[in-house]
């Protein structure tokens, strides 16, 4: 891989952030939760990197982050292959902007077909001004269900988070599970 001066590489903690600002910014309620995961048995026995509960709980986005682009496709404990294992609501996949573009003549349409036809989101990281950003290249589709009980004490913290709020027609939401 090659980069330009205007292109860095990132690694996983420089992407969190501009991709946790990207879900605020483009799927922002007000009872949100993001968590970084840290082990392979949240969500199944794929590796994820973040979560972020999107106000309800059948609102779960799990978020898969590679450095490499290789990695995405190739590689059977990263990428397409381990976002296969994760249970969640959205899944998404993050890579590098350049790294994508390093891949294009050989390997982009295969993984942007692959992550379609898969209901995988696209999420690219890119140098943007002074800062990092991220941006959508492809929205995932929605599989049904509540996986937050598949990812320890998140679903206690987003519950924690939206005590008090009221659901349609004010009746105040209380979970009796606690």
């Amino acid at each position: 891989m090659t980069t330009t001066t205007t292109e860095m590489a990132f690694t996983r903690e420089d992407m969190l952030d501009p991709i946790e600002r990207m879900f605020e910014r483009e799927y922002s309620n007000k009872y949100n939760v993001f968590e970084e995961l840290l082990t392979t048995t949240e969500g199944g026995s794929g590796l994820a990197d973040l979560a972020y509960v999107q106000g309800s709980e059948k609102g779960l986005h799990v978020v898969r982050i590679e450095e490499s682009y290789r990695d995405c496709l190739t590689n059977v404990n990263a990428g397409v292959h381990s976002l296969s294992k994760i249970e969640s609501n959205y899944r998404w996949l993050a890579v590098p902007l350049h790294e994508f573009r390093d891949g294009e003549d050989a390997f982009n349409e295969l993984l942007h077909k692959t992550c379609k036809r898969r209901g995988f989101g696209l999420i690219a990281v890119q140098q943007k001004g002074l800062g990092v950003s991220a941006k959508v290249l492809l929205e995932p589709s929605k599989t049904e269900g509540n996986f937050l009980p598949l990812y320890g004490d998140l679903r206690q913290k987003w519950l924690e988070a939206s005590r008090g709020r009221t659901s349609r027609g004010e009746y105040r939401v209380i979970d009796y599970t606690l």
